[in-house]
């Protein structure tokens, strides 16, 4: 009895069943759609469509790290600022002022009140030296960094 029902079950189900591809059809199915996706994912659209970054491109975005790296200067050297005026001294290192070690800043105390910070972009080397207004350090960074949008 249960075989007969599960008999009748298994016929309704292929007579409802749509057209169902061979396994041929669906391998090259497969094959087609895999290349595809492949092509579409290793595809350097960007440089492929474009040709690549231009010169002015390019120098925008070096003008960008360098603002960039200006701001983390004078964050630093706020830090560093802020440190000697609630602790009496400058600090030993920069994380000891509560700047992160990631940030590629050298810093150098030189007497009990002066310090150097530097980093460089490129080959550029940006260097701050406390006896300046921190300020001075920014340049056009605000504006760099305002008109980038980020």
């Amino acid at each position: 009895m249960v075989n007969e029902f599960m008999e009748e079950k298994r016929r309704e189900v292929e007579a409802s069943t749509p057209f169902a591809p061979s396994t041929g059809m669906r391998h090259t199915l497969v094959a087609i759609l895999s290349v595809a996706c492949l092509a579409v994912w290793f595809a350097p659209y960007p440089s492929f469509a474009t040709g690549g970054p231009s010169v002015d491109e390019l120098q925008r975005e070096l003008q960008l790290e360098e603002a960039s790296a200006r701001a983390k200067l004078y964050l630093a050297a706020n830090s560093v600022a802020h440190f000697r005026a609630t602790q009496g001294r400058l600090p030993r290192t920069l994380s000891e002022a509560g700047v992160a070690q990631h940030a590629a800043i050298d810093y150098r105390p030189r007497t009990d009140s002066v310090f150097t910070l530097s980093t460089h972009v490129d080959s550029v080397t940006l260097m701050y030296d406390s006896r300046t207004p921190a300020s001075s350090i920014l340049g056009r960074s605000e504006e760099l960094i305002a008109k980038r949008g980020h």
